[in-house]
């Protein structure tokens, strides 16, 4: 079992000090059918059965649909998934930080783009 750290796509937090190079997207599909191709084979070449799956996200430049999609994926394929997300700290006004969320409740993932 490893941990496997990603951003979900590959410019989204260049202006962070987050040094994770990989990225599951290489851009920003419009199409889910586009997003779900591409979140399963990177899956199936990068992630093993039992892995662990980070996944740093940006609430600014990243899309809800995206985060949708590679949580449903994840879950067909029996990997572990943990969203973080880069967002603005409700107690200091003007800051941002990472936070891990829970997609299905999250107050975070509020006003973000859906597609």
């Amino acid at each position: 079992m490893a941990l496997v750290c990603v951003k979900l796509t590959k410019s989204a937090l260049d202006h962070t000090h987050l040094d994770v190079k990989e990225a599951i997207l290489q851009y920003n599909p419009s199409q889910e059918k586009t997003t779900r191709k591409i979140i399963q084979k990177f899956l199936k070449k990068r992630v093993e059965v039992e892995d662990k799956l980070l996944v740093f996200a940006d609430k600014q430049n990243d899309k809800l649909g995206n985060l949708l999609i590679l949580k449903n994926e994840c879950s067909k394929a029996g990997i572990r998934l943990k969203i973080s997300l880069y967002c603005e700290d409700p107690e200091n006004k003007g800051s941002q930080f990472f936070r891990e969320v829970d997609i299905n409740l999250s107050e975070e993932l509020y006003g973000m783009q859906v597609w």
